[in-house]
């Protein structure tokens, strides 16, 4: 569902990395989202990486020998196959919310594509639900009729 410029990630769908492009996309504390960042076949074995603005020490990179990086709840893989590089972070936190970038340095220049992840409240038990809610009315409205 695009939202402006807000995917709610239903599905996933590549973005080709060739002039520099952002999105935002969404998910909920506790959940899951991948970012993927598609690229030319020209750039199957070359290094690509993706980074966290504002954290320089965050880097995940890929090689054409090692093509799946994990490191905690962040992942990276590449899949030569369908040209993709995806950033998955799992275990969403409200601290992971913020711009991520796919580099493909080609000669002097890479080329970008920037995410921004925008993390969503979790749904909280303490909060009824709106079947409960509509139930608790119906019947409140009853009650108030006798």
């Amino acid at each position: 569902v695009i939202e402006g410029r807000l995917i709610h990630l239903m599905h996933t769908t590549s973005v080709t990395v060739l002039p520099a492009r952002s999105v935002d996309v969404a998910g909920s504390v506790g959940e899951s989202v991948s970012v993927p960042c598609g690229y030319l076949s020209s750039f199957i074995n070359i290094t690509k990486y993706w980074t966290r603005e504002k954290h320089p020490s965050f880097t995940l990179q890929t090689t054409a020998s090692q093509r799946e990086v994990r490191e905690g709840r962040f992942c990276v893989r590449d899949e030569p196959s369908i040209q993709r590089l995806t950033l998955t972070i799992e275990g969403l936190r409200e601290e992971d919310a913020g711009e991520y970038t796919c580099r493909i340095p080609q000669n002097a220049m890479d080329r970008s594509f920037t995410a921004s992840v925008i993390v969503l409240p979790g749904n909280t038990t303490s909060q009824p639900s709106v079947a409960s809610a509509i139930s608790r009315t119906s019947a409140e409205k009853e009650e108030e009729m006798k």
